[in-house]
């Protein structure tokens, strides 16, 4: 993958990771968390300690493209391997963070069950992002 390239697809894995949390913590699980207030910081506390999760982000728009142009195969189709990569990065974070937390505090099972799957589509999405980005362009002779 070359260093335009690898930018380009952290941009893109920045990108996803942002709007995708907006909307399955900030819409989807609004309700979940209000719910729950009494487990959490207050929105004060965690708006200042935004910087975390811009770090986050910032790691993996760094780390998995890297890591999936160590690993892709060049003989199978980018997509398919995108989403194989996305699923098995899903796999680990999702799980530890989502079976993680269920084991610590006290949050409803289905709160845990709907980061688990959406982070396994997050990561999907991210997954095949990196792909179609680090595929090379084909060359078209006439």
């Amino acid at each position: 993958m070359t260093k335009k390239r690898r930018v380009l697809a952290g941009v893109a894995v920045f990108g996803i990771l942002f709007v995708s949390d907006f909307l399955i913590h900030g819409v989807l699980l609004k309700g979940t968390y209000e719910a729950t207030a009494s487990l959490w910081r207050p929105m004060a506390e965690m708006q200042s300690l935004m910087w975390t999760m811009w770090t986050l982000y910032f790691v993996n728009a760094m780390v998995l493209p890297y890591i999936y142009s160590k690993g892709h195969d060049q003989d199978k189709t980018p997509a398919w391997q995108g989403l194989r990569f996305g699923l098995l990065i899903g796999l680990l974070m999702s799980s530890g963070m989502s079976l993680g937390v269920y084991l610590m505090i006290p949050i409803p099972a289905t709160m845990a069950l709907t980061w688990f799957i959406a982070g396994m589509i997050q990561f999907a999405v991210v997954g095949i992002a990196i792909a179609l980005i680090h595929q090379p362009k084909t060359v078209q002779i006439q």
